[in-house]
C-alpha cells in the first residue's frame, strides 16, 4: 500500500470508523509500528473503572491526564488509563497494590515515588505504560525490572537522578512494543549526555518522542531523525538553534512538531520546514519567533488575519479566601493560526496588579 493511501486512510477517522480499522490493519500487515493515537481513537464499548484508588486518562488527541481522584468513572476501554501511586509503599502495602493492579489488569502506572522494591513489583504486570516521575529513584536493580515490562508502549522518564547514556538506549531497544518516549528534567543536559544522536539510533521503531529541556544546539544531536522512519510526532524544549530544526525537516514521516519555550530558534529556522509533510507545527512562547498579521507565518511566508479586538483589561479581584495581598498576577494567552500551513503560534504574558 502506497504511503498516501494509508495517510487518506488515517484523514479519516472522524467520519469513517471502519477506515480506522483498516489502517490499523493495514499498518500491522506491513509490520509498521501502531502509534497509541490510532488504537485510542477506536470507538469502543465504555466500562467502569475500579474505584479503589485514584484513576487518571488521557482522552484522545490530548496531551494532559484527566485525574479523577479517588472515585470509579466510567472510561472507554480502548484509552489509555492507570493508577498513580503518589508515596513509595511499605512492604504490606506494596503487596496490596501489586494485588490491585494485577486484579484490575491495569494497563497504566505513575508513579511519584519509587524504589527498587516498587518497581520489581511490577514485574509480570500486563502494563502498557508507565511514568516515573521527578521523585522518583532507582538502582541498576529497579532498571532492570522496568527493562522486563515486555509489553511496555508508553515510557516516561522525568527523574531528576536518572543519568542517561548512550547504553540506556541500547538497553531500552530490548522493550520490543516500545512506541513512545518522553524524557524531561536536567537528565537532558549535555553535560550529562554526550549525545543523543548513537541513543536515539538504537530506538528506530519510535513514532512518539518527547524532549524537555534538551541542550543541543547544532544539530548534529539530532541528526538521527532522518534514520527514524516511524517518527511521526515530536516535542522540542530547550535551548535549540535552527540547525536543530534542519535537522528536524530530515525526518520522512514526521506530522506533528510541538516546540514549546525553545528560546534559540528564529523565523530562519521555522522556514526551514517549508516543504516538509508536516500536517500540524505548535509553536508555544518561543521568543525567537515573530509571527502575526503584520509580519505573517515564518513558515510558510502566508498571511496571519489579525486577531478579533479584545477587551480592555480590567483590574482582578481578590480571591474569595480573603487574607492580606500586596499584588495578584494574571496570565493571558493569545493563539494565531495560520489559514495557508495551519501553523499554531501561542504565546502567555503575565500582568502584575499591586493592591
Amino acid at each position: 500500500m502506497a504511503d498516501e493511501t494509508l495517510r487518506q486512510l488515517e484523514r479519516d477517522w472522524d467520519q469513517d470508523p471502519a477506515a480506522l480499522e483498516r489502517a490499523i490493519s493495514a499498518r500491522r500487515r506491513m509490520g509498521i509500528p501502531v502509534p497509541r493515537r490510532f488504537l485510542m481513537a477506536r470507538r469502543l464499548h465504555s466500562v467502569k473503572r475500579p474505584d479503589a484508588y485514584s484513576v487518571f486518562y488521557y482522552a484522545p488527541r490530548s496531551s494532559y491526564d484527566q485525574t479523577l481522584a479517588w472515585k470509579a468513572t466510567w472510561v472507554p476501554e480502548h484509552w489509555l488509563w492507570g493508577v498513580r501511586i503518589e508515596h513509595c509503599p511499605d512492604d504490606a502495602r506494596r503487596a496490596t497494590w501489586r494485588s490491585l493492579l494485577a486484579q484490575h489488569a491495569v494497563p497504566a502506572v505513575s508513579l511519584n515515588e519509587s524504589d527498587d522494591a516498587l518497581l520489581e513489583a511490577l514485574e509480570g504486570l500486563p502494563l502498557r505504560a508507565l511514568c516515573l516521575n521527578t521523585r522518583t529513584t532507582w538502582s541498576a536493580r529497579g532498571w532492570q525490572a522496568v527493562l522486563a515490562l515486555s509489553d511496555l508502549e508508553a515510557l516516561d522518564l522525568r527523574a531528576r537522578a536518572f543519568r542517561p547514556t548512550v547504553e540506556t538506549f541500547a538497553e531500552l531497544a530490548r522493550l520490543p512494543n516500545l512506541t513512545s518516549l518522553h524524557l524531561e528534567g536536567e537528565l537532558l543536559y549535555s553535560t550529562k549526555l554526550e549525545s543523543l544522536g548513537p541513543g536515539l539510533a538504537e530506538l528506530p521503531r519510535l513514532t512518539h518522542l518527547s524532549l524537555k529541556q534538551v541542550s543541543v544546539g547544532d544539530g548534529r544531536d539530532l541528526a538521527a531523525l532522518r534514520d527514524m522512519r516511524y517518527l511521526e510526532e515530536l516535542e522540542l524544549q530547550g535551548p535549540l538553534r535552527d540547525a536543530d530544526l534542519a535537522a528536524v525537516a530530515s525526518c520522512p514521516a514526521l506530522r506533528t512538531l510541538r516546540l514549546y519555550k525553545v528560546d534559540g530558534i528564529t523565523n530562519a529556522g521555522l522556514a526551514e520546514l517549508r516543504g516538509t509533510r508536516l500536517e500540524q507545527v505548535h509553536v508555544s512562547d518561543c521568543p525567537g519567533i515573530r509571527a502575526g498579521h503584520r509580519v505573517g507565518c515564518p513558515r510558510c511566508g502566508g498571511t496571519i488575519p489579525p486577531p478579533p479586538p479584545e477587551p480592555a483589561p480590567s483590574r482582578p479581584s481578590l480571591p474569595p479566601t480573603g487574607g492580606d495581598y500586596e499584588w495578584v498576577q494574571v496570565t493571558t494567552s493569545s493563539s494565531q493560526t495560520c489559514p495557508s500551513c495551519t501553523t499554531v503560534y501561542r504565546n502567555t504574558s503575565q500582568t502584575t496588579y499591586d493592591l
